[in-house]
């Protein structure tokens, strides 16, 4: 672990967090804190995002893209231009998100930036725990746990921000499903991110923490994950939990993101196997083709029935977050873990 827990000046700490409440708070808030030398916003969240559409976008095809869509509005954002500002507030027809990036858990999660009716600018408080980014709002300047969006200290303590649905996807996939969507593009005018956020710090990041890493969602209340390596090694994995099939099925066609080592290419999506009448199981043939046993249809890693009897059919997708394994297990220790 890079940053030790429970090694920094309380007393300094509520000095420069005067506006926060420190009197709310969760039970273990200072045992688990850690303080890396960031001041407040020091890594600067982006606030005035720039797009450009996707067909005029500049990128390799395997780039790993957050992908958003609300209301037949759509935005994607490098997951490697998101990790220099870690936040991302934007708004998507007329909704306020806030896109952020923890790269010591590999956590791309998006929240609604809404608390209490009102709108929020969330930023980068500068503190961590478990490795995960804290982040701070502007009007409770109550800190917000950036893995679970959970207020971890101030007025807001004990509330939860809404996640907003989000897809991991290739920038080839951003151009051909969502071709009128806009993508973050870079410019002169943003924020200067701090230089260990930049430079080398794919390099010296997996350095830094353990990057085994789990493709994670939640189903029914209940966190499930499956590990980078069984995917990788399966290709199609398929899961029951108690109310609902599961299948997962790993793209080695994206790139690494974030601080992912060499070697740890690939992503995975997860569906819920149900559709109309079938619960589908699947199987991977010799020609290296998704197909189901039931109906014999073909499908793509994306989760559409490109031919056979459901053809033109949609999986139902279930958010998929890479997550790093060890704080997926500090958040959710009542978590499922299928492993090889």
């Amino acid at each position: 672990m890079p940053f030790p827990k429970g090694v920094y000046n309380k007393e300094e700490v509520k000095e420069k967090w005067k506006q926060s409440d420190f009197t709310k708070h969760v039970e273990n808030l200072w045992e688990t804190l850690q303080s890396p030398g960031v001041e407040k916003d020091g890594i600067p969240p982006l606030d005035s995002p720039h797009f450009v559409q996707a067909n005029e976008a500049a990128f390799e095809n395997e780039e790993a893209m957050i992908v958003v869509s609300i209301k037949e509005h759509a935005k994607a954002y490098r997951v490697d231009d998101v990790m220099l500002h870690e936040i991302v507030n934007d708004t998507i027809a007329d909704v306020p998100i806030a896109i952020t990036f923890c790269p010591l858990c590999n956590s791309a999660i998006v929240y609604k930036r809404v608390y209490k009716g009102k709108t929020i600018r969330l930023g980068v408080s500068g503190m961590l725990r478990h490795n995960d980014l804290i982040m701070w709002d502007d009007e409770t300047y109550s800190w917000w746990q950036q893995f679970t969006g959970e207020a971890i200290m101030g007025e807001a303590t004990g509330s939860a921000l809404d996640v907003i649905p989000s897809q991991l996807k290739s920038f080839s996939f951003v151009q051909k499903q969502f071709p009128n969507s806009y993508v973050l593009q870079k410019t002169e005018q943003d924020p200067i991110p701090p230089s260990h956020q930049t430079g080398d710090f794919k390099k010296r990041g997996p350095k830094m923490v353990n990057t085994e890493k789990v493709f994670a969602t939640i189903v029914h209340n209940q966190p499930i994950a499956i590990s980078f390596h069984k995917a990788k090694q399966e290709k199609i994995v398929e899961v029951e939990t108690e109310k609902e099939g599961l299948v997962i099925m790993f793209n080695d066609q994206m790139k690494e993101m974030g601080i992912e080592p060499v070697g740890m290419r690939g992503q995975a999506s997860i569906f819920k196997r149900q559709v109309d009448k079938f619960n589908l199981h699947f199987m991977i043939n010799e020609e290296g083709e998704i197909v189901d046993l039931e109906t014999k249809s073909f499908w793509n890693r994306d989760g559409f029935c490109i031919k056979g009897y459901l053809q033109g059919k949609k999986l139902e997708a279930l958010p998929c977050y890479p997550h790093f394994q060890e704080p997926w297990l500090q958040f959710h220790p009542d978590g499922i873990l299928f492993k090889v």
